[in-house]
């Protein structure tokens, strides 16, 4: 016996007892039974609800009404058990009803449970709401990977998985494609030709670090990740629904999440100033117009129901707060407790007591916070409404007040100049639309049964979710409650807060996060393919002080980065989602960095940064499905700034974002989809602004490169795609450019060279490679 106890694997020594006899594993009621319970039954049968006497949640369980002289529970004994009856449809009707019944393996783990005598064991407060624990970099076996591969501890963790599968990391890219990826990953735009030269020239050792460096430092760095950002938190600048009339300062809020991002604001400071600026730093202009990150939901001004109303912000504010800071899906506690993660109803009007003691308001911003233009322009038309008010009033002295007072009047004259003055300056004015307190006074809130109004349950404080305290309730008596949420949110010894925005920036480097659904961390979300990585990287972030740029030049330095997107057949077959990194991902480019990229090889693009939102041309069937709603029309320079600056209108988008998987404003978007569908190839072969920045590239590389065919070329590869064409493209592209120039001399074409090159510049925008970062 000892032999053969000695032989078997050691997981099968656990399953036998000491007389070898094998020992069924206890089913765990918090961790496998619940879970089923609160998906399929606490929808009727819960504390509030106990329809027919049976309450199916908490520690008082399985009571029979008094419909029913037994235990719905026998514990020991599942044939005797109610429940069980009503699962397998032995009782009528059948459970759950109205839905499909529990599949037999589900059942059958409920019957081992009350087999095993129905115990209910102590929550266990497993990943992810532990606080992050710095992990030991796990030590590589390979020396050869060891001393010539890893670069940092990242590697360290990748390459153990692969190891374990026996497995090995693709070989790095080339210089030209690093270049071009980390370009496009860290600014949104491509390398001019003579940033490609200086750094494929460049041979010292530290030549990439350097680059890195410097991008993480170009303000065009804000503008890329700063719209990241601005897809978690809906940012729009209408209101939405019908009416979906303009909110004009909103460009306020976007240009402090660039400046944010520019300047490196430690992460949690940058959380707690929009949570409650106005309490930290009430003078503070960037704190006041961080606030407005609360506001940013949509409103429905035309409602008819303001309690309603209102509460649909609370639980917009608290919904997003939940999945942006969070990663938790904590909207689903607002009917009822969660049904797969540790979230409860009281935990949901808890965390919703932060914002219950908030109104809006328009707050006066202090010193200089525009450009220099902006306020200049900004006086200017000051100085012009001062001379017309004093103009009117001088006609008004004049008149006398004979004229119907009380009655609206129309418009007319210097009234009209006036009026009109005002709206050019109500965009730029210095004023932020902000979040502050009614008061200071201790805030309650009511527990909303079954999330509506009309039912309101027990009063609860402002507090945070229990299990991620360590299962205790920490309630918050004093006013400035939305001050104590930024702190906890921003603690390093808050479970959530550094490791979904450390997966945020892996997400954005790989293509897909560490958790695959960013902002679900849950029992629903998927399972972190590395969670000591990901532990790793956010201890690191708290460690650095909370700097986003620090954690990115670790993740860009690393050689899981450099990888290049090579094919091996034996990894793909075994990881055919490249789960466990042994490439880097091929990723297209959203709509915005696709348009900027376009406007950056054309030579049209228009690098001014902040100040209140353009608007580029759009065609008029594209105006037309937006009804009533406007869109305005900017002067032609305006229109070539970058697409973090085109206005946002929930109705109606710009139609490059749109068709290349844009946000839609009303909801968090936490990772954009990449679809491909027939209006992408519409719009990028047949779109007027396709063809119109072609022709400018056309007559950029004309400029640049002279007239000889094979110079014109080399240069347009150069600006597009960042390299030169092999010898072939070459000689297919000289020969495409003679053909269609004899083309355009038989239509009788002016400048039928020029327009041959327009055609050849219009293909590099159309292919793969100029959509696809490698």
């Amino acid at each position: 016996m000892r032999k053969f106890m000695a032989a078997l694997p050691l997981i099968a020594l656990f399953a036998l007892g000491a007389a070898g006899q094998k020992v069924e594993k206890r089913v765990s009621f918090r961790e496998e039974v619940e879970p089923l319970l609160k998906a399929d039954c606490t929808g009727c049968h819960s504390g509030e609800t106990r329809q027919g006497g049976f309450v199916t949640e908490g520690l008082a369980l399985f009571v029979g009404g008094s419909k029913f002289a037994k235990r719905v529970i026998v514990p020991g004994k599942p044939a005797e058990s109610a429940l069980i009856g009503y699962l397998r449809g032995k009782h009528q009707p059948q459970m759950p009803i109205g839905m499909p019944p529990l599949k037999e393996a589900q059942i059958q783990t409920i019957e081992r449970w009350i087999a095993q005598g129905a115990k209910v064991d102590e929550a266990k407060l497993g990943w992810p709401y532990t606080v992050p624990v710095n992990p030991v970099a796990p030590r590589v076996k390979n020396p050869v990977l060891r001393d010539e591969w890893v670069a940092n501890p990242i590697d360290n963790f990748v390459l153990a998985k692969l190891e374990a599968k026996k497995l090995f990391p693709s070989p790095p890219a080339d210089k030209t494609t690093l270049l071009r990826r980390v370009y496009l990953d860290l600014v949104g735009l491509p390398p001019t030709p003579q940033e490609a030269d200086a750094f494929l020239a460049d041979t010292a050792p530290g030549a990439y670090e350097k680059l890195v460096d410097r991008l993480l430092a170009d303000p065009r760095y804000g503008e890329r990740w700063g719209r990241h950002w601005l897809d978690l938190v809906r940012y729009a600048e209408t209101h939405g629904f019908e009416a979906d009339n303009i909110r004009s300062r909103a460009w306020r809020y976007r240009d402090y999440v660039i400046r944010s991002f520019n300047t490196d604001k430690p992460y949690d400071t940058f959380l707690a100033e929009q949570l409650a600026g106005d309490l930290l730093s009430p003078k503070d202009s960037d704190s006041l117009i961080a606030t407005g990150f609360a506001r940013l939901g949509s409103w429905d001004e035309l409602s008819r129901d303001p309690a309603g109303r209102w509460q649909d912000y609370l639980n917009d504010a608290t919904d997003t707060v939940g999945s942006v800071m969070l990663g938790m899906t904590v909207g689903c506690a607002r009917c009822h407790d969660h049904k797969y993660d540790k979230i409860t109803a009281r935990d949901y009007y808890r965390l919703q007591g932060f914002f219950a003691n908030t109104r809006w308001s328009e707050e006066r911003l202090t010193g200089e916070v525009d450009s220099p233009e902006l306020t200049k322009r900004r006086r200017e038309l000051q100085e012009q409404l001062k001379e017309k008010r004093a103009q009117q009033e001088a006609e008004r002295a004049e008149k006398g007040d004979a004229e119907e007072p009380k009655r609206k009047r129309k418009k007319e004259g210097v009234d009209a100049e006036i009026d009109a003055l005002n709206r050019a300056l109500s965009p730029i004015d210095t004023i932020a639309e902000t979040v502050t307190d009614k008061n200071n006074n201790p805030i309650t809130h009511n527990v909303l049964v079954r999330g509506s109004l009309g039912t309101p349950g027990d009063t609860v404080k402002p507090g945070f979710i229990a299990s991620l305290c360590g299962g205790n309730e920490v309630d918050i008596a004093t006013g400035k409650a939305r001050l104590e949420l930024a702190r906890w949110v921003g603690s390093p010894q808050n479970p959530l807060t550094a490791r979904v925005i450390a997966n945020r920036l892996w997400q954005h480097h790989f293509g897909q996060g560490i958790v695959a659904t960013p902002s679900d961390f849950g029992r629903n979300g998927s399972k972190p393919t590395h969670p000591e990585l990901l532990d790793w990287l956010a201890t690191t972030l708290i460690q650095k002080g909370w700097s986003l740029k620090q954690l990115h030049k670790i993740i860009l330095t690393s050689a899981t980065y450099k990888q290049s997107i090579g094919a091996n057949p034996v990894a793909a077959k075994l990881d055919p989602s490249n789960t466990l990194l042994w490439r880097q991902r091929r990723q297209r480019l959203e709509g915005e960095s696709i348009r900027d990229s376009i406007l950056a090889v054309s030579g049209q693009l228009n690098l001014q940064m902040s100040g209140p939102s353009i608007y580029p041309r759009v065609s008029g069937e594209v105006l037309a499905t937006g009804s009533t709603h406007k869109w305005g029309n900017s002067p032609e320079d305006q229109q070539r700034r970058r697409t973090v600056y085109v206005f946002q209108r929930r109705s109606l988008s710009l139609p490059m974002t749109e068709v290349f998987d844009g946000p839609d404003m009303v909801n968090t978007c936490p990772k954009r989809q990449s679809t491909t569908i027939a209006p992408q190839a519409l719009a990028m072969f047949n779109g007027e602004f396709a063809w119109e920045q072609a022709r400018h590239f056309a007559e950029r590389v004309a400029k640049e490169a002279g007239s000889d065919p094979a110079a014109q070329v080399t240069l347009a590869y150069r600006l597009a795609l960042v390299r030169k064409p092999t010898a072939t493209q070459l000689g297919q592209a000289t020969a495409f450019l003679a053909k269609k120039a004899a083309l355009h001399r038989d239509e009788k074409k002016a400048s039928p060279e020029q327009a041959a090159l327009a055609d050849f510049c219009h293909v590099l925008f159309n292919t793969n490679e100029f959509l696809y970062a490698d």
